[in-house]
């Protein structure tokens, strides 16, 4: 459903702070079909975009939070995807916690099954703004001590680097890590009540984003080396996620702006192209 606030009152709304109702009749109902197909005939035109991003031919759909009563919803919408000729859809969903990678500052917690889980590929670190998301995003101490040494051999594509690879016992994590632009929902509610962790100088703001980015870069890249002989043909799956691009009433917002200009859109191309230049050979940003 679509949100106006908890706690606020309107007659005019169909349930107290919901805009928008978004409801399906459950599996048993007799409309269960018919109205679900409706809702992918609508996403439809949009899956079947050349530009639409695509896991080895799903077509990628998130779920800002996991909600048990949507997984037959899903199910349906997967049985219709391949209907329509995908071999399938690839779901994700945010659950509101730490990466286990990228954020060990912070207590580790695995992540808890919950009803409806299977029907999810991967999970997204979805970052809220909370005490373990206002810290930039860190690279483990491990990949940087073992492409370190991988590096200073000087065959980091060779036998050496298979060795390592064969040794290596972490397992990459289905989170997709999230990070957050900036925050401040001081618009949208009253002074004592909003959360703003981007209150410092704007320079400052930018850096801490770019450092998170060019960390969640480096891990999706860089940390499990032996991933590096796929096939680049093959269409991946390691993603990472920005907290938004336009949020304006939160204060999230990457597009260009009289407060950032266009350092968050800069930032981004600065660190792809970092990553890429220093071929896995982490470079701690200077301030």
């Amino acid at each position: 459903s679509t949100w106006q606030s908890s706690g606020l009152k309107n007659d005019n709304l169909p349930v107290d702070g919901v805009l928008q109702l978004q409801y399906f009749p459950g599996p048993e109902e007799t409309e269960f079909r018919t109205r679900v197909k409706e809702h992918y005939d609508w996403l439809r035109r949009f899956f079947h975009h050349k530009n639409y991003i695509k896991v080895n031919g799903q077509p990628v759909l998130m779920l800002y939070q996991k909600k048990p009563r949507a997984a037959p919803v899903l199910e349906e919408f997967r049985r219709l995807a391949m209907k329509d000729g995908f071999p399938g859809l690839y779901f994700t969903v945010g659950l509101t916690r730490p990466h286990a990678h990228l954020q060990s500052f912070f207590p580790f917690r695995g992540i808890q099954r919950f009803k409806g889980f299977d029907v999810y590929n991967k999970t997204v670190a979805y970052p809220n703004p909370s005490d373990w998301s206002n810290r930039s995003l860190e690279v483990p101490k491990w990949c940087i001590d073992q492409n370190s040494e991988l590096l200073a051999v000087g065959d980091p594509a060779g036998e050496t680097w298979k060795r390592q690879s064969s040794r290596n016992t972490k397992q990459r994590t289905i989170e997709i890590p999230g990070m957050l632009v900036a925050f401040d929902n001081s618009p949208r509610r009253k002074f004592e009540d909003a959360r703003i962790l981007s209150g410092m100088e704007s320079e400052k703001v930018v850096q801490t984003f770019k450092r998170s980015l060019k960390a969640s870069l480096y891990y999706e890249s860089c940390c499990f080396p032996e991933e590096w002989e796929v096939s680049p043909s093959r269409e991946s799956d390691r993603f990472v996620l920005i907290n938004a691009f336009n949020e304006w009433a939160e204060g999230m917002i990457m597009e260009p702006s009289n407060a950032y200009g266009r350092k968050f859109l800069e930032s981004v191309t600065d660190a792809k192209r970092e990553v890429m230049e220093e071929k896995c050979l982490w470079r701690e940003e200077v301030e």
